[in-house]
């Protein structure tokens, strides 16, 4: 990570900032409600603490790699397979190839030594499955004018993601009655998306 920044910052006292903001213990509560220090970051040489202001410009630096491999190796062409991405979140948008892109995405990952979050990475297909990404639906909408359906976007549900959780009662009852609330993944996810051919 410190080698992706050095390539970009020439000020020493800068650099350090920033290391110093990789290594600090970040604080979590457990299931019991206690305060614990981890130091993850810094024990294994390796992540941004999560939640830092700083993380997400250190995620696309590095994330930067993964995106200009993608392109450069030829697999954006060779699959039909369009990536977009932000931070650390990322979709790859496939036309019938999202089986093949699968493997080649964590194949290139394990090389850049980055850890797929399994929970979040499927392959869904559109229209028939909706995606929550950056917190808007991806999804099949319809006109009301035309009646027709077209892939669409749409604010994702409120809940969704911890930044537009419901929080006070108000909110809590606003979403539990709106027309649009349904069960979903509850965060964005890195996803495959399969688009029919």
């Amino acid at each position: 990570m410190m080698k992706s920044v050095a390539r970009r910052i020439t000020d020493r006292q800068m650099l350090h900032v920033i290391k110093m903001w990789l290594q600090m213990p970040v604080e979590e509560r457990d299931e019991r409600g206690h305060v614990q220090r981890a130091t993850r970051a810094k024990d294994e040489h390796r992540g941004t603490p999560q939640g830092a202001p700083i993380s997400p410009l250190l995620s696309n630096l590095y994330m930067r790699r993964f995106v200009l491999g993608w392109k450069t190796l030829g697999h954006a062409k060779r699959l039909k397979a369009e990536m977009v991405n932000y931070a650390d979140d990322f979709v790859i948008c496939c036309r019938g190839t999202a089986v093949e892109a699968l493997p080649v995405m964590r194949s290139m990952m394990d090389r850049l030594r980055l850890t797929v979050n399994e929970a979040k990475t499927r392959i869904c297909r559109l229209p028939d499955e909706p995606v929550d990404f950056l917190g808007y639906t991806i999804q099949r909408c319809w006109s009301p004018r035309t009646g027709r359906a077209y892939l669409g976007t749409r604010p994702s549900r409120p809940g969704s993601s911890k930044k537009g959780a419901a929080s006070g009662p108000r909110d809590r009852r606003r979403s539990a009655t709106s027309r649009n609330s349904r069960p979903g993944t509850g965060q964005p996810e890195a996803a495959m998306v399969a688009v029919p051919a």
